[in-house]
């Protein structure tokens, strides 16, 4: 039905900084400031990890070799 369709997914390394486990004494969906950067972030729960069954797109999901896949949170 369309000539392109663009799609996007979390893609999250497993150390990535919005996720509460990777900073140790915060709690899922509290906000602090990064310390590399200053940045406000809210922490996560670890999810979307790279190469993980939890970042697939479902299953039953037709891509088309001329679609384009986004990966986010990288």
């Amino acid at each position: 039905m369309f000539e392109l369709i663009v799609y996007t997914r979390d893609w999250h390394p497993l150390s990535h900084c919005s996720f509460a486990a990777n900073n140790a004494g915060t709690k899922v969906y509290e906000s602090i400031r990064l310390p590399d950067t200053g940045i406000e972030q809210i922490m996560w729960p670890t999810h979307c990890v790279e190469n993980t069954k939890g970042a697939e797109f479902y299953p039953n999901l037709v891509i088309r070799s001329k679609d384009i896949i986004v990966n986010k949170g990288v």
